[in-house]
């Protein structure tokens, strides 16, 4: 499929302005997302929507839903519908930078960031899945049989984040540090 480092679908200039459009939607996605959040933290839901994420793990899923008011719970539901877009555009934003990477790496290098950034779609199942559950307790306002799915869910997708954005690093740095010269 991929016999030398050249090859790619899309030309690398097309790459490189996928990559920096999606970045700055991502960004943009991101601080709405973040907007919102303020008006979700509470006592019991310190960190906003990750506290609600994860909240199967501290059992404080039904103490979070109680902590939030009218208002609280609509910009919640809003937050999980941005998320939506955003779900799709954080994955889509690393799985090109990892593709932009390839020619600057060696062989071996190229055939695990070919398969970490194809990972990075992971995150966007397990983020919509995770999503649903979530949106489910707010809109039934119960916990039950959903809170775990939901964290767990969360889990998987954070653990494959910090794959692939570790991985991304590492890749920065080989080109950055271990790079041939170019005399």
């Amino acid at each position: 499929m991929f016999r030398d480092k050249t090859q790619h679908t899309m030309p690398r200039h097309i790459l490189k302005y996928t990559w920096w459009f999606l970045l700055a939607f991502t960004l943009m996605v991101g601080a709405v997302i973040a907007i919102i959040d303020e008006g979700i933290r509470t006592s019991a839901a310190a960190l906003g929507i990750v506290s609600f994420e994860l909240c199967a793990y501290t059992h404080t899923c039904a103490d979070i839903l109680r902590s939030w008011d009218t208002q609280a719970t609509k910009l919640a539901t809003l937050s999980l519908g941005v998320d939506y877009l955003f779900m799709l555009l954080y994955p889509a934003a690393i799985f090109v930078s990892l593709w932009v990477m390839l020619p600057l790496l060696g062989p071996k290098m190229q055939t695990v960031t070919r398969w970490v950034a194809w990972s990075s779609w992971g995150m966007a199942i397990t983020d919509a899945l995770e999503n649903y559950f979530l949106t489910q307790m707010v809109l039934t306002e119960s916990v039950y049989g959903l809170a775990w799915p939901a964290a767990i869910f969360a889990s998987i997708k954070f653990f494959i984040l910090a794959i692939t954005l570790g991985w991304l690093l590492v890749t920065w740095l080989v080109y950055a540090f271990l790079r041939p010269s170019r005399a």
